[in-house]
């Protein structure tokens, strides 16, 4: 059994999310906030997955990446299995050892791809329909526990909403929150 193309079909997914998708998205991500005057939104979408923040240390170094961003190098990294084929130790000879290197950069850019459409979902809804997001921000905020620390910023965010819909007269924002405030 081989394995034909993947690499080829991985390559390409692969630069398609980081040459042309992601600073779009990138660029979306800066603008988060603004339509509502929000100082909060954006806390609150930096705390989502995959834009959740990890933070690696080595030695005195201290980096801090998104899920996704990790998800993008640690895909690109994978890259050099395939530029610099290693021999299989040991003599071992079977399908999953010959093929490791693609199988790595398949598993990689699934991953990256699911990561990849999932904080594209929370981009839209971000940017999208303020009753949706208004929606998703008190669902949130309900399902927390009283002692959470995110607590009070979307509590910040729920009361910039009130502001946003008093500004514009939007009853329908009005009324989500209505019944947010009386429930």
């Amino acid at each position: 059994m081989t394995i034909n193309y993947i690499v080829e079909i991985c390559i390409a997914i692969d630069i398609a999310i980081l040459g042309i998708a992601y600073p779009i998205i990138v660029d979306k991500i800066s603008n988060i906030g603004d339509r509502y005057k929000s100082n909060y939104l954006s806390v609150l979408f930096n705390k989502e997955i995959p834009q959740r923040p990890i933070i690696l240390k080595f030695r005195k170094k201290r980096i801090e990446l998104s899920i996704f961003q990790l998800a993008l190098y640690v895909t690109i990294i994978s890259f050099l299995f395939l530029i610099f084929p290693i021999q299989p130790l040991f003599g071992w000879d079977n399908f999953f050892i010959n093929n490791s290197a693609k199988l790595l950069v398949f598993v990689l850019t699934a991953t990256l791809t699911i990561l990849f459409f999932q904080w594209l979902n929370k981009v839209v809804l971000f940017n999208g329909k303020p009753t949706s997001l208004l929606s998703y921000v008190i669902k949130k905020y309900n399902s927390l526990k009283k002692e959470s620390t995110d607590k009070p910023y979307f509590l910040k965010t729920i009361n910039e909403f009130t502001f946003y819909a008093i500004d514009k007269q939007d009853e329908h924002l009005q009324e989500t929150l209505l019944e947010f405030y009386y429930s």
